[in-house]
């Protein structure tokens, strides 16, 4: 299943590139001076999506920006509210495009993740939120109250967000190379403790280069089973 998603992914982020231009293709610059964050204005600006940002973004500024007097889908349930802060939002329109709502207040790093994640809700699940939820003349899509379990549907739908979130904005090709020329050995779990600077400087190295927070970098090389399992436990809270 997971083998499956992953070629799902990879098929978009292909056809997404596609957009760009028929030459165009996904990077995976492999020397270290040529590494550049990935264009994700410009494939952004291939969908039709209005990126609007907001400070301090809730669920009810974006129905407020919309002008909208809306009852939100899961607005039923125990606990929820539509004041919760969120680090981004998408919300489909009645066609083909939408809206895609981004917390102003947020490091550039961390928005382009927020956006990257969004648009892969927006390429890989818009018919079936549109499914669940019915044609409307606007749909807010992927909410999960803090207080309600989220069912397996949403689960599902925000791993493979976040999957291809990271395999857009952080290449494959890209991070094997350059962790390949850093440990062309590789890194033993018996001698981590030994690699554990060079490892947060390596992952600092390529975070700035990509345009990508530390953390979401250190998710990338933990997906890609680089790292082994002391590393992800001892990872400082403060990179270098």
């Amino acid at each position: 299943m997971l083998a499956q998603e992953g070629c799902m992914v990879h098929a978009t982020i292909a056809k997404l590139f596609q957009s760009l231009g028929s030459d165009a293709q996904p990077p995976n610059e492999t020397q270290p001076a040529l590494i550049r964050p990935v264009p994700l204005a410009r494939l952004l600006a291939s969908v039709p999506l209005v990126q609007v940002f907001l400070p301090c973004l809730t669920p009810s500024k974006a129905i407020a920006w919309l002008g909208l007097v809306y009852k939100w889908p899961r607005s039923d349930t125990p606990g929820e509210t539509v004041d919760e802060p969120l680090a981004a939002l998408l919300v489909l329109s009645g066609g083909q495009g939408g809206f895609l709502f981004v917390n102003a207040d947020d490091p550039v790093p961390r928005q382009r993740f927020s956006l990257a994640h969004e648009l892969g809700h927006f390429l890989l699940h818009s018919e079936h939120i549109r499914a669940e939820f019915g044609q409307g003349r606007i749909l807010a899509l992927e909410y999960s109250a803090p207080n309600q379990k989220p069912d397996a549907n949403y689960l599902a739908r925000e791993r493979q967000a976040n999957r291809f979130s990271a395999e857009l904005l952080m290449p494959e090709g890209t991070v094997r190379a350059i962790f390949a020329r850093a440990f062309p050995q590789g890194v033993d779990p018996k001698t981590t403790k030994l690699h554990l600077d060079r490892l947060h400087r390596v992952g600092w190295f390529l975070a700035q280069k990509l345009l990508v927070s530390p953390e979401a970098f250190h998710y990338r090389w933990s997906s890609l089973n680089l790292v082994p399992q002391f590393y992800s436990k001892k990872r400082p809270e403060v990179w270098p």
